[in-house]
């Protein structure tokens, strides 16, 4: 019996061993897309799943005939970038020495340590003519390839999220099955970091990386800047002005390669109200109910009754409703800050909340137990709230966690709707 255990034990334990845990992250580093040789200097690769990789360089070459520094092409692959990096895991090619690709061709990748396996792997380098090429990477396999002749599986959409490199500023438009056309959704944009210009600006770009050299191997922008936050515009390859919003929140974008399209349309997702309505608490922020949608107005309408409490309640709106609090929490609609004080009978900021402020709108205690209705834009990004329901307000539900107590027992109230008017009944669960 012991032997058995032992050996079911060390087959587990074998096909555990099977299961290869894959780089997240994966860079190219060289004298590559206008770099010169630093583990500072790098192009992202694009993760597939299940040890895939992509990632789109370009090989300048100089007029003089030069073939050093970085137009010589040559590369490595690592998990890890800078310069003072001991035991760097990184992948060549199990040569002494460089050994430059040709176009279309697939070659055996080998895994190191630099400073121990010196000696025993090398550099590729690109094909020894300019133009941009995809490298195609398989570490399950243990190969890349290079080819002139690609479809991306991947295309970034860059936004001035921040000051900082396209890597800091970018999300990925995912390739809609075999197609040229490739989309995003929720994607938020919000104004430059710095200046005052109230603008985001985006434009889409193949390759991405820490250095914005790299976006060059393939670039769509403008000849002259413009203003689009809904709708349709032709992008040239290779231009380099930039598109920009005048709102910051959250937008469905859409580009198709083949024809250089671009489009983009404010989100209109699924929300949820969360908070301390309806009978809810903060606790159930992973779910919330679902809110109503009228897609002829492109509005949302919530109906809902504040908790009681003496100091008043606050709620928001989430696009997500797995039952994970932090994924929710980040998926926010709401105004600009945390328990934001809102009046009611005033438009107020709703939109997504791409500062991560975990946004929420606080309400006085003098609206406990009132049944509010909300009416939801984020196109004009505002929400009314007021105490008469509009057209499309359903009734509001029964809240029976409004409790108090009474000398015969605990009591719960209960709202409803009648002749367009809200009620109240007095429930005793005694």
């Amino acid at each position: 019996m012991c032997r058995l255990f032992a050996f079911i034990v060390t087959v587990l334990l074998g096909s555990l061993s099977l299961i290869a845990a894959y780089p997240t992250d994966l860079w190219v580093v060289g004298n590559i897309s206008d770099m010169t040789w630093s583990y500072n200097n790098a192009v992202k690769c694009a993760n597939l799943g299940n040890g895939k990789y992509q990632a789109l360089v370009f090989r300048v070459m100089n007029s003089n005939g030069e073939n050093n520094g970085k137009y010589y092409g040559n590369f490595l692959l690592t998990e890890s970038l800078g310069d003072n990096v001991t035991n760097r895991k990184v992948y060549g090619a199990p040569e002494s020495t460089i050994v430059r690709l040709s176009n279309g061709e697939s070659k055996t990748l080998k895994a190191g340590i630099t400073g121990v396996d010196s000696g025993e792997f090398s550099d590729y380098a690109l094909p020894d003519v300019a133009g941009s090429y995809m490298l195609s990477i398989d570490l399950a396999a243990g190969t890349i390839s290079v080819d002139n002749s690609y479809t991306p599986d991947v295309m970034y959409l860059l936004r001035n999220m921040s000051d900082g490199t396209p890597q800091d500023i970018s999300v990925q438009l995912n390739r809609v099955g075999t197609s040229q056309q490739y989309s995003g959704s929720e994607l938020p944009m919000k104004f430059e970091a710095s200046g005052a210009s109230n603008r985001c600006y985006y434009y889409v770009s193949a390759a991405n990386g820490n250095q914005w050299s790299v976006i060059n191997a393939e670039r769509y922008g403008l000849a002259s800047s413009m203003q689009l936050e809904d709708g349709t515009a032709k992008l040239t390859s290779g231009a380099e002005m930039p598109l920009f919003t005048q709102k910051e929140g959250t937008f469905d974008v859409s580009f198709n390669r083949q024809t250089q399209e671009l489009s983009i349309k404010p989100t209109h997702p699924d929300l949820y109200l969360v908070g301390a309505v309806n009978g809810m608490t903060w606790d159930q922020r992973g779910s919330g109910e679902k809110i109503k949608y009228v897609e002829s107005e492109k509005c949302y309408y919530a109906t809902f009754v504040p908790n009681a409490h003496p100091n008043g309640v606050s709620f928001s709106f989430i696009s997500r409703s797995n039952g994970n609090i932090s994924e929710s929490d980040n998926h926010r609609y709401a105004g600009f800050a945390s328990n934001q004080p809102i009046t009611v009978g005033s438009n107020v900021l709703c939109r997504a909340d791409v500062y991560n402020v975990i946004s929420s709108y606080a309400l006085p205690a003098n609206y406990s137990c009132v049944p509010l209705y909300a009416r939801i834009s984020l196109d004009d990004q505002t929400m009314l709230l007021q105490t008469t329901p509009f057209a499309n307000s359903d009734a509001p539900k029964v809240n029976p966690t409004n409790e108090v107590w009474s000398p015969n027992g605990k009591v719960g109230l209960v709202s409803t709707i009648e002749n367009g008017k809200p009620y109240y009944k007095v429930i005793s669960n005694n």
